[in-house]
């Protein structure tokens, strides 16, 4: 068998039908280099292939295999029996590239649900300022999806070369590249979010630290940071008039979801005006009105967890605690704020803090977590904040 004067062969048929190896290559579901490969003698068409090519090209399987035109056509027979081993030979290819190709499309719908939600979780980890930790499982998860889609179209044209069936394989085609096209507006989409999350966490201009008692100003704090703290402040005083050298620090980095923000203020009192305030603290309430129904929740007292017995207001609610630190032995009260503490409990005294820092990573369900500000109905899983307004004392 003369390779290159078949190659010359299948050139000169081609040109005759005035068709560019582009179309041919289409038309055979191969690409330009195999239809190259097959004119220049270097390869052959593959014997599923030629029954086709010789209908193609009205010309028998034969003169292909011959290179040249004969007087006379292929015989019924010869022509069955060619059919037949093409038939045989695209059979023998589907079994395994069905089984790979099911493979793969499995893979993709897998790989893309689990990206989805990791480039989900990444967006949520940088918005609360949890950092990057997803961004090498996005990465991993995005080659395995790609890798998968090339397989699962790999296959399938493949598969639709060897049949007259194109129905499913042209779904299936669609389907794939939809869901290529769908995950890569999400990638671009996520990684545009991310971007402009850590442009804003970056600012330096939006970071506001203060330091003085006379930077303390509640009503000010409440106006500006309010709509985003979870909290009302209520354990901390209006006024700063009763206290004895006062101390004041706070820190807000408002980012384009959330505020990452402390607040310490710590102060001590005369003997009168301590027992006064703690009482203040101890009668804390807070009123919620859910579905034409008033729920009132005090504050708690916790005597385990920190280094002085603390009137929680809130406790992990949205990242966000809220309370005051009573000292009897020398009348002084710690009042704290924290919103999304992670970052910044290094800067912070260990005094002030839970004994073990690890409770406030803030793990598991928020909806567990303690506040006087919500009402939970847990038959429906949801937390009503109230109407911003304590109980009257």
């Amino acid at each position: 068998m003369d390779q290159k004067k078949i190659g010359s062969f299948l050139k000169e048929l081609r040109k005759e039908k005035g068709l560019t190896q582009e179309q041919v290559a289409n038309t055979f579901n191969v690409t330009n280099r195999t239809v190259s490969r097959w004119e220049t003698g270097s390869n052959m068409p593959d014997i599923s292939l030629l029954v086709a090519i010789a209908e193609f090209y009205d010309v028998d399987v034969r003169e292909i295999i011959d290179g040249e035109r004969k007087s006379d056509n292929m015989d019924k027979e010869v022509k069955e029996v060619a059919e037949k081993m093409a038939d045989y030979a695209g059979q023998e290819k589907r079994g395994p590239l069905k089984f790979i190709r099911g493979i793969s499309i499995a893979c993709v719908v897998l790989s893309g649900l689990l990206l989805a939600g990791r480039v989900l979780d990444l967006i949520s980890d940088v918005a609360s300022g949890m950092g990057t930790g997803n961004l090498f499982g996005v990465i991993l998860l995005t080659v395995l999806f790609v890798f998968s889609a090339i397989i699962a179209l790999y296959t399938n044209g493949k598969l639709k070369a060897n049949t007259k069936k194109d129905v499913a394989f042209t779904a299936i085609k669609i389907l794939v590249i939809f869901a290529i096209c769908i995950h890569t507006l999400l990638l671009i989409a996520g990684f545009f979010v991310i971007g402009l999350v850590m442009i804003f966490e970056m600012n330096p201009f939006n970071n506001s630290i203060k330091r003085d008692i006379e930077d303390y100003d509640k009503a000010l704090i409440l106006e500006k940071y309010g709509g985003d703290m979870n909290s009302r402040l209520y354990v901390f005083p209006d006024s700063t008039n009763k206290m004895i050298d006062p101390e004041y620090k706070a820190y807000f980095h408002y980012g384009l979801l959330d505020t990452d923000a402390y607040i310490i203020l710590n102060a001590k009192y005369s003997e009168d005006d301590f027992r006064s305030e703690v009482e203040r603290l101890s009668s804390i309430e807070y009123t919620t009105e859910y579905k034409g129904e008033e729920y009132t929740t005090s504050i708690k007292l916790d005597k385990e967890n920190y280094y002085h017995p603390a009137y929680v207001a809130v406790d992990g609610m949205s990242s966000v605690y809220e309370y005051a630190l009573v000292d009897e032995n020398s009348y002084e009260i710690t009042y704290m704020y924290l919103s999304y503490p992670k970052s910044f409990l290094k800067v912070i005294d260990d005094d002030y803090l839970k004994k073990d820092h690890k409770a406030y990573k803030n793990e598991g369900d928020s909806l567990g977590k303690f506040s006087i500000y919500y009402y939970y109905d847990s038959a429906e899983g949801l937390a009503v904040m109230g109407d911003d307004k304590p109980k009257e004392q």
